[in-house]
This record gives structure tokens, C-alpha cells and sequence, in this order.
């Protein structure tokens, strides 16, 4: 059972409306992501979420809940390598699933696949509640400046 539906559940049962939980946005994530291979010092280029959100406007893409996380390693259009990070409601079928993440490495595909084990490692061990504290921390300076 999903985060989602167990609310839809308990709002049922309870017939009282439960506050919902902010959203942890992809774009906090790649952000972190893109730190993290800064920080490991690999070839990373940039991450950034899918679907051609960009960094000045509002996000739009949301982390899943339980996700369920497969990679496409693929040469980039120029150089490099780029992989994409795709949530699939489904462990069966991983292909299909939604592109959350896409990552442009500047190197070739053996390094490719070290640096990815790095992607892999950060995003399973990532704590989402710390995660949003980050994002919420983020939002208030925002608006501080503005």
C-alpha cells in the first residue's frame, strides 16, 4: 500500500482530512545527487530532473514514495556518458518506468559504470525526511532573498 492510498484510506475511515506531507522534489534530489559526485570527485558534468524542468522555474516532478529504481547508461548526444534514473511502479518492468533523474558524465563508458554505482549507492541510501529538511531549509532562503 502506497503513502497515497493509505491516506485515502484513513481519510475515508476517519471522515477527517489529514494534513498532507510536503512533496520531496526531484530537483532537490539531483541537486544533492550532483553535490555528492562533486564531492567524490567523478566526471559528473551535471543531474538534473527529467523532462526538461528547469532550475529558474517552479519543480514539478516529485520523488515517489516507495520507489522502485532502474538505470539507463547510454552515450550522450555530444560526448560522454548519461544516465537516466527511472522509478517504474512495477520491479518487473524497470524499462518503462517514469525518468526522474537524468546525470551527463564526462568520460567513457568503463568509468561511466563506477561513477553509476555511486548514483546507485547515494539514492538507496538516501533518507528522504532529511532530504526535505534540506528542501525546506532551501525554500525559506528563497524567500528571504526575494
Amino acid at each position: 500500500m502506497t503513502a497515497t492510498s493509505q491516506q485515502q484510506t484513513l481519510e475515508k475511515t476517519t471522515n477527517i482530512e489529514c494534513e498532507k506531507p510536503d512533496p520531496l522534489y526531484v530537483r532537490t534530489v539531483a541537486d544533492e545527487l550532483w553535490r555528492h559526485l562533486e564531492r567524490s570527485n567523478t566526471s559528473v558534468h551535471w543531474a538534473s530532473p527529467a523532462g526538461g524542468e528547469v532550475s529558474w522555474g517552479p519543480p514539478k516532478l516529485t520523488w515517489p514514495a516507495l520507489p522502485c529504481l532502474g538505470y539507463v547508461i547510454e552515450h550522450g548526444s555530444n560526448e560522454g556518458i548519461k544516465v537516466t534514473v527511472k522509478h517504474s511502479e512495477s520491479a518487473r518492468d524497470p524499462e518503462h518506468g517514469k525518468s526522474l533523474i537524468v546525470i551527463k558524465f564526462l568520460t567513457g563508458i568503463q568509468n561511466a559504470l563506477q561513477e553509476t554505482a555511486l548514483v546507485v549507492d547515494f539514492l538507496k541510501n538516501m533518507k528522504p525526511d532529511e532530504m526535505l529538511k534540506l528542501q525546506q531549509e532551501r525554500e525559506k532562503k528563497e524567500k528571504r532573498r526575494h
